[in-house]
């Protein structure tokens, strides 16, 4: 047994492994108290969720595929999630018809998000996929996913990556990914929600 007071200390991203021979910080060098984040707001609310369903009902249509349950907050995370199928007949991969949700439907989310270093620092996360038909020359000479894409980004959202995700699609579809950091959770479901009705994908009668 060793003697008191001759333990091996421990260091933090050692995970309990002895310390090293150089010097690295212990765990009582690095551990501070957790701090409260005080009048600043903890996660995404009810009220922001709702917020965004009534803006997709309005200009998409607030009849038929979007579900009377999303948009909605997610477990106890704090982050609104929702999806939406636009297209209501199933998808045909290589000859079978697929009505799953990985083969139809958009999905959106949004979450107030803590930065890597500093939980008291936080920003919207918005995130929003979709899987449409890319017509030729839809508008401009440009097909239907490079028009939705290009309007976004006049919008401020980027597209992070356009691609496909089955082979033996029929029809092709285009699996179109855009993201935002700061900007107001509404604001953004609001301005891919015209996107989305400027190049054809509506889910009932809108109210616009």
């Amino acid at each position: 047994m060793p003697k008191e007071g001759n333990e091996k200390k421990k260091c933090c991203h050692c995970r309990g492994m002895p310390s090293h021979r150089h010097a690295i910080p212990r765990c009582s060098d690095k551990i501070t108290s957790i701090p409260e984040c005080k009048d600043k707001p903890i996660k995404v609310t009810d009220d922001v969720c709702d917020a965004i369903r009534t803006t997709v009902q309005k200009i998409l249509g607030g009849t038929g595929d979007l579900d009377e349950d999303v948009p909605q907050l997610h477990s106890d995370e704090g982050i609104c999630f929702f999806a939406i199928d636009f297209h209501g007949d199933p998808l045909e991969i290589n000859g079978f018809d697929s009505s799953s949700p990985l083969s139809t439907y958009a999905l959106g989310s949004s979450e107030l998000a803590p930065t890597h270093d500093d939980p008291c620092k936080k920003a919207n996360v918005n995130l929003f996929e979709v899987m449409m038909p890319d017509q030729p020359n839809f508008k401009d000479n440009l097909s239907q996913g490079q028009y939705y894409v290009k309007f976004l980004a006049e919008e401020g959202i980027p597209s992070s990556i356009s691609h496909f995700h089955w082979w033996g699609m029929n029809p092709f579809m285009a699996a179109i990914h855009s993201q935002n950091v700061g900007m107001d959770p509404v604001l953004f479901f609001k301005k891919i929600a015209t996107a989305l009705k400027k190049v054809g994908l509506v889910i009932g009668p809108s109210e616009e």
